[in-house]
Order: structure tokens, then C-alpha cells, then sequence
């Protein structure tokens, strides 16, 4: 399957990292393919805002923008969803409905986890509170300062996603959320790999990644995604239930489990349904809840984010440490 340069995601910085080399910028378009619109502009006014581009090939569905590469670009992102504590008010007490259940059926409780890419680690501590081992690993030391200033009790360390700071065999979870999307082929199997060898035999992992849901797989065999994205930076990769699985097992994951979320904005972007859906959220509490957690093959169908949880080899699909292996710490 074709790569594309990644960027980096949160907590990676924007230059200096070589994905397929440092001149280039975005995947370069083979004639044969060239795309048949011209990449669509946001017009709304009295503010300038980024080109996107949205194109379906090989499999899968890549995001371009105009501003992907800038350090301004990443603080944007930081500044729109800054760091909090289930006490601040500005992260949920309580574990999301999106991940709940599989949360409680397959993270370990009884060895440390790692959140590759914690960013403001507002996901990790909600774990935290809800009694895991969370540590928090970010490239960015801003992301890890700031965690540190309102949760001097937690666990957090810089470090790199594709050189992780943990022995062989070390950790019981392996969470990645947002993350890998952002990178080239051959950098995120390096990436899966990392994972792979510091997990426990029987440690989980758990992957979430933009969704190429069947809805989107009909808009592009229906020829909708094909904005030119010549001149743009790449943003992510959408990836299918199936390719990412695929992914999992060539690290030597096997996935035991998947589901979708965020059905919101998977029908709000795929089919420009803003308007109806926030009429749907303004008719109460239980409209907005199957709104936001409609059952669960509306959401494999829909939704905009895909999530897997991956066993290594060893296990029982819950986590727990397989006697007679003894339990491992970081180093």
C-alpha cells in the first residue's frame, strides 16, 4: 500500500522529523489519479481558514491541509483543549460512553499502562481516577509540564513514540489515541512494533485512528473523494476496520475487539448534517445519548473515529498477567 509522508501528532513537532525524507511535504500525485475538483475552501466570514482536502485511494481515505506543518498550527489544537482534572470541571469525571465498555472488559487493572502521545493528558488522569495505572508519555514538553503543574501525583515523562523509554515486556496497556494516523507506513509499523515489545504477554492495547467507515467507502466509490490536494500538507490517514486490524497483526497484535465512535461528527462531516443534527441534540437527554452512543452497528457504519483493542500473545483478552510469568515495572 502506498505511503505518505505523516506529520507529527500531538506532543511530535512539526519539523525536523524525516518520514520520507526531509524535502518531502505531501504525497505526490500520480498523474494517472489526478484528482477531478479543485480542494474546497472554507468561506465563512471574517476569518481565514485552512484548505482541506479529502482523497480516496489505495484503500484508504487521506486528509490534506494548508497549515498541517507549522508549529502554530499545533498550538491552535493545544489552546482548544487545554489540560484539566476531573476537579477543574474541564475533563469528565467519569470514563466516556464511547470507550466504557470496553474499558471495563479489557484494560488490565493490575499492572501500568503507557498513553503514547498523552498530549494534555486529560484522558489518563480520567483513567486514573477511575483506578488504572496511567503514565502519560509525550514528546512535547510543554504537554508534560502543564499535566505536572495541575497533577503532581500523576506519572508523566517525556518520551517518543517510536523509541519507547520501557524495557521488553514491561507494560500491561498500551493506549494510543489519535496518533498513529499522522504518520507514514513504514514509521507507524515501527510505532505498532514499540508497542508490541513492551507489552506483557496478554497486555492490551488499545488503538483509535480516524474511521474509512462503510458510509465513507460509498461516498468514494461514488467518486466524492477526490479534492486535489497538490500544494497541501498531509494531515492523516482514515483507515478501515480491516487495515488497521491488518496493521495490528503484522506488529504482533492480535485484535480481540472493535467498535466505533463519534457518530456526530462521522454524519456532520461525511454528509454536511450540522444543522439537523444539533436540532437532534436540542430535543433532550435521551435523543443527545443515542445521538452520541446510537447502537453499535449504526456506529461500525457511521462514525468518525474506529477503535481496536489488540492483545499480545500470551493472554486471555482481559489483560490480566498469565502465570507463571512475574509482574514487570518500567524502567
Amino acid at each position: 500500500m502506498a505511503s505518505a509522508p505523516g506529520i507529527a501528532p500531538r506532543g511530535l513537532p512539526p519539523r525536523g522529523i524525516a518520514f520520507l525524507g526531509d524535502a518531502a511535504v505531501h504525497t505526490p500525485v500520480d498523474p494517472a489519479q489526478t484528482p477531478r475538483r479543485d480542494t474546497p475552501r472554507d468561506s465563512s466570514p471574517g476569518k481565514a481558514t485552512p484548505r482541506t482536502a479529502h482523497l480516496a485511494r489505495n484503500g484508504r481515505l487521506e486528509m490534506y491541509r494548508s497549515d498541517a506543518r507549522t508549529p502554530e498550527f499545533w498550538d491552535r489544537l493545544w489552546d482548544a483543549d487545554p489540560p484539566g482534572s476531573p476537579a477543574s470541571g474541564n475533563q469528565p469525571e467519569r470514563i466516556s460512553l464511547w470507550y466504557r465498555e470496553l474499558f471495563q472488559r479489557h484494560l488490565p487493572r493490575d499492572g501500568l499502562m503507557v498513553e503514547a502521545g498523552c498530549g494534555n493528558g486529560n484522558l489518563m488522569r480520567t483513567l486514573t481516577a477511575a483506578g488504572y495505572q496511567v503514565e502519560g508519555l509525550d514528546f512535547a514538553p510543554r504537554a508534560i509540564d502543564a499535566s505536572r503543574r495541575i497533577d503532581p501525583a500523576g506519572r508523566y515523562r517525556l518520551g517518543d513514540v517510536r523509541d519507547l523509554p520501557y524495557s521488553t515486556g514491561s507494560l500491561a496497556g498500551y493506549l494510543s489515541f489519535g496518533v498513529v494516523e499522522h504518520f507514514d507506513d513504514a514509521t507507524r509499523a515501527g510505532i505498532l512494533a514499540e508497542a508490541a515489545r513492551t507489552l506483557r504477554p496478554g497486555g492490551i492495547a488499545v488503538i483509535t485512528t480516524p474511521y474509512f467507515s462503510p458510509i465513507r467507502q460509498l461516498r468514494a466509490q461514488a467518486d466524492r473523494y477526490q479534492d486535489d490536494p497538490r500544494g497541501l500538507d498531509f494531515y492523516q490517514f482514515y483507515f478501515s476496520r480491516c487495515d488497521l486490524e491488518s496493521q495490528l497483526r503484522a506488529a504482533g497484535l492480535t485484535p480481540i475487539a472493535a467498535d466505533g465512535y463519534d457518530l456526530y461528527k462521522g454524519l456532520k462531516d461525511t454528509f454536511g448534517l450540522k444543522p439537523w443534527l444539533d436540532r437532534w441534540n436540542r430535543l433532550g437527554p435521551k435523543p443527545r445519548r443515542w445521538l452520541h452512543h446510537p447502537p453499535r452497528g449504526l456506529r461500525l457504519a457511521a462514525a468518525h473515529m474506529l477503535i481496536v483493542i489488540a492483545e499480545k500473545s500470551g493472554g486471555d483478552g482481559t489483560g490480566a498477567l498469565p502465570s507463571p510469568i512475574g509482574h514487570h515495572t518500567t524502567e
